[in-house]
């Protein structure tokens, strides 16, 4: 539906803006500032910035707890943001869908410059292991729960900024092993749902997908080196030409 009903040409400025968040230069410039950090997590739209503040309190509940009650907010609402998105969709309200959209993106986009100011304070006391893991759950949840033709407008004008910029740039600490084991699944997922598309969309989209993973991961990267060795011998092609020369030379 979203195909013929939204332009996306006419809404980039728009979703280029709701995935927009804090300057993490300036949260890094900032990072011993306490009142900066209070500030940035101040313009956070409700209920996110309660969630935050909540982590930050110097309460008699478990570090763990707090973190696990905040990664299960943030993940129910994601949820609760992609079933308005997905009831939009089946209408013919290009603005709903639209706003829908926008909503998402700024609120994975709140997660992450949420993530960013507390994993900056150590002395908070919590896992900042699975703060900085995240901001790729959000991003898988919504790929498991979306169709590709959203998926892609999420990805286009969000998520390929977030993990080059942000997430997954040189030196990121959000980078560790158990976020790169989510991207990988969650990359491979979007590329198998487009292998069966022979549509010249799908197939740009998958080179960016794939643009990504190159990268970001390093050549020795396991996932994609052919470990077993193993290759297609059931295609035949037909050769019309025995030697370069003659190829050259036709």
């Amino acid at each position: 539906m979203v195909a013929s009903v939204l332009s996306l040409s006419s809404c980039a400025e728009e979703f280029a803006e709701a995935a927009s968040g804090i300057s993490t230069k300036d949260i890094a410039a900032n990072e011993n500032d306490d009142s900066y950090i209070i500030t940035v997590i101040s313009t956070l739209r409700e209920p996110l910035q309660n969630w935050c503040k909540d982590l930050m309190k110097d309460n008699s509940s478990p570090a763990g707890d707090k973190v696990d009650n905040f990664e299960i907010s943030t993940r129910s609402k994601l949820l609760a943001l992609v079933q308005t998105l997905l009831e939009a969709n089946k209408t013919d309200d290009s603005a709903l869908i639209q706003e829908s959209i926008e909503e998402v993106l700024q609120f994975i986009r709140g997660v992450i410059d949420c993530c960013v100011c507390l994993t900056k304070k150590p002395n908070l006391g919590i896992n900042t292991s699975q703060l900085r893991k995240l901001p790729f759950l959000l991003l898988e949840d919504a790929v498991d729960t979306l169709p590709t033709s959203l998926v892609q407008i999420i990805w286009r004008y969000g998520a390929a900024s977030w993990l080059e910029t942000i997430l997954c740039k040189h030196g990121s600490t959000f980078f560790h092993q158990g976020s790169r084991y989510c991207l990988i699944r969650m990359c491979n997922k979007l590329l198998k749902n487009l292998s069966v598309s022979a549509q010249d969309e799908a197939a740009h989209f998958a080179g960016e997908i794939s643009m990504i993973l190159a990268s970001v991961f390093p050549l020795s990267e396991r996932s994609a080196v052919n470990v077993l060795g193993a290759f297609h011998v059931d295609a035949k092609y037909q050769v019309e030409y025995e030697t370069v020369d003659e190829w050259m030379a036709g």
